[in-house]
């Protein structure tokens, strides 16, 4: 059994109309918020959109498209993802002391027994570590108008 895969024109697939320039559909499939590159109606627009603190833009699970959704909808499964206590666990202080302390005795001893170079020692002991940040990816696939959303933790 053989497969082949049919390359179609771009006009194809997508609509012959021109969408309005003031269409926030055209905004949010815009893979650049470059603000230099774009049409003065069109940056300005954009630039409504980014200081609107009730709206937020962001790319979505699979796809690399953009969505634009409710900031209060956002947050809202952010909590529902993190009060979930089979996954995470609220903590009473920053770990971050005791987590770089251990590392750098566990690399000390690993250089003393040959383990690692000076280099690797240098590499693995950070000075001053970042806190994780986590944000949200919404899965438009599973449900276009409540998302749920993929943590990631970067």
């Amino acid at each position: 059994m053989r497969f082949f895969r049919t390359l179609r024109l771009k006009s194809f697939f997508h609509l012959q109309e021109t969408i309005p320039q003031s269409d926030i559909g055209e905004l949010a499939e815009s893979a650049s918020f470059e603000l230099s590159k774009c049409r003065p109606t069109k940056h300005l627009a954009l630039r409504e959109l980014k200081e609107d603190l009730t709206l937020s833009i962001r790319r979505v699970d699979k796809g690399g498209a953009i969505v634009v959704m409710d900031t209060a909808a956002y947050v809202q499964e952010a909590y529902r993802q993190l009060n979930n206590t089979a996954h995470y666990c609220k903590l009473d202080a920053d770990p971050c002391c005791t987590i770089q302390q251990e590392i750098k005795d566990l690399t000390e001893t690993s250089l003393n027994g040959n383990l690692i170079s000076k280099k690797d020692l240098d590499f693995l002991n950070v000075e001053f570590p970042r806190l994780p940040h986590l944000y949200l990816l919404p899965k438009i696939h599973k449900d276009l108008h409540n998302p749920p959303g993929r943590p990631i933790v970067s």
